[in-house]
């Protein structure tokens, strides 16, 4: 059993990297394809040096391409990036929680060394909140 969701949380790791991966890279290309399109702005200035008076909307213009392609990056792309693998780390943190207690129920533990083990998955300010807060056997008999 443990095996079989083992292999289902690395899988699940696998898939959300993938895509984690697709947008971090996205991040890494734009502003390459925004230096690409200034570049080629800038060989189209080339040809109208001979008209100065539009030198300078053209040479804005080719620069704008790496506004954009930063603007991608850090914006968009990097953004999407980071909340995917923060939310794919709670899921698989959440999950490998979920193993963990089914594990130690089937091992008989007491209630004591299952709360242990699966404080041992939060950081202490969690430990701490998750203590304050009423159980809900506790909530349920102050609602009595």
């Amino acid at each position: 059993v443990h095996e079989l969701m083992a292999a289902e949380v690395n899988g699940l790791r696998v898939r959300h990297q993938t895509a984690t991966k697709f947008f971090a890279d996205m991040a890494g290309f734009s502003p390459t394809f925004g230096i690409l399109g200034t570049v080629i702005g800038l060989i189209g200035v080339l040809g109208q040096l001979s008209t100065p008076g539009k030198l300078g909307p053209a040479i804005a213009s080719a620069f704008t391409a790496t506004l954009w392609g930063v603007l991608l990056a850090n914006a968009v792309w990097l953004p999407i990036s980071n909340k995917l693998r923060r939310v794919s780390e709670e899921e698989v943190t959440y999950r490998e929680m979920v193993i963990e207690g089914l594990l130690t129920m089937q091992l008989n533990a007491s209630t004591t060394e299952l709360k242990d083990r699966l404080d041992a998955f939060l950081a202490p300010s969690e430990r701490d909140r998750a203590a304050s807060q009423p159980s809900t056997r506790e909530a349920s008999d102050a609602a009595a």
